[in-house]
């Protein structure tokens, strides 16, 4: 099993992954752009939700790691709906792509940005921690 599929079978939910996003934005700016401070609180909020899954923090990260280049790539000026954005990130599949961990290319349709359409286009890559911080913090 590759890691994408070992990351794809772990399922995360909207309000999860959007608790993440929140546990991430929180983190003091010293440790924000340290992705290793970021997987370790992932691991500690992935324990606290229940998971038993090792590889849940991993699902967690990949998946905010894939909102944040697709953000920065397709919705720079969060115009999206973000909650719809949100629940799409959380359940469209990921891969391993050349610009590392992305959603699948060829997403069904751009409707997620504006709340009618459960998937997402692919992402690019871009960087991940600014992306991030900006999708945190103009929402």
């Amino acid at each position: 099993m590759s890691s994408a599929d070992r990351i794809n079978a772990v399922p995360i939910s909207g309000p999860l992954l959007e608790a993440a996003l929140k546990i991430l934005a929180a983190l003091p700016a010293h440790l924000y752009a340290r992705p290793v401070a970021q997987a370790l609180a992932l691991q500690a909020y992935a324990r606290e939700a229940g998971f038993e899954d090792e590889a849940a923090s991993a699902a967690l990260h990949a998946r905010v790691t894939a909102l944040a280049k697709w953000t920065g790539a397709h919705d720079p000026g969060r115009q999206s709906d973000p909650g719809s954005v949100v629940e799409a990130a959380a359940r469209f599949s990921l891969a391993e792509t050349e610009a590392g961990i992305g959603f699948k290319p060829g997403g069904l349709c751009w409707g997620s940005l504006f709340g009618y359409c459960p998937v997402i286009t692919a992402a690019q890559h871009l960087s991940v921690h600014s992306t991030l911080y900006h999708f945190m913090t103009s929402a």
